[in-house]
């Protein structure tokens, strides 16, 4: 017969207490030797090596997400501070005021850092790039005409950050395998 499960509240306890052994310092093993301490007297709460391992992998993944939302709230905040300041410039920019100019392109480059396509270069269309070049690198040099084409452009968006891991999850042909990999070759300038 299994053991019957923990409360959510008592689970959501114990992780809590694993995060802060986990920020303490602690190791795996100590952490859980701890938490048998606490829940001792509770054999509903699960507190064996591998229960904690699971937690951790939960906490760092909570805390990886809680990252990248501030992250992008950052980056909102960034936007418009670039938006405003574009909009106090651009009567300047419109007259052919050089160092209007001069800051509309500094702006410019700086929204490209902060959306994070600076550094990525297609050459052709945008609808059929002869070759996507990230930090100096070609890594497409063909047209997406296929699925397993287009898969490659964005597998080259995905590992410059500039795409989430899960772009590839559009394709359903799934991976690419290591033989379907992209030749990087050096950029022609």
């Amino acid at each position: 017969m299994a053991a019957p499960k923990a409360p959510e509240a008592k689970i959501t306890y114990r992780r809590k207490l694993v995060a802060a052994n986990l920020l303490a310092g602690l190791t795996l093993r100590d952490i859980a030797e701890a938490i048998q301490t606490e829940f001792a007297h509770d054999p509903t709460v699960g507190t064996s090596l591998p229960t904690v391992h699971k937690d951790v992998k939960a906490i760092l993944k909570a805390w990886r997400q809680d990252a990248r939302t501030a992250i992008a709230h950052h980056q909102e905040i960034e936007l418009m501070r670039v938006d405003r300041a574009l909009n106090a410039i651009w009567n300047g920019v419109v007259k052919g005021d050089l160092p209007s100019i001069d800051r509309f392109i500094k702006l410019s480059e700086r929204r490209g850092k902060i959306e994070g396509w600076e550094g990525i270069t297609v050459r052709g269309d945008a609808a059929h790039p002869v070759a996507v070049k990230v930090e100096g690198r070609v890594q497409v040099d063909a047209p997406p005409d296929d699925d397993d084409q287009l898969r490659d452009v964005v597998r080259v968006l995905v590992e410059a950050g500039v795409l989430p891991a899960e772009a590839l999850n559009a394709f359903t042909s799934g991976p690419a395998t290591e033989a379907d990999a992209v030749h990087s070759a050096p950029a022609d300038g």
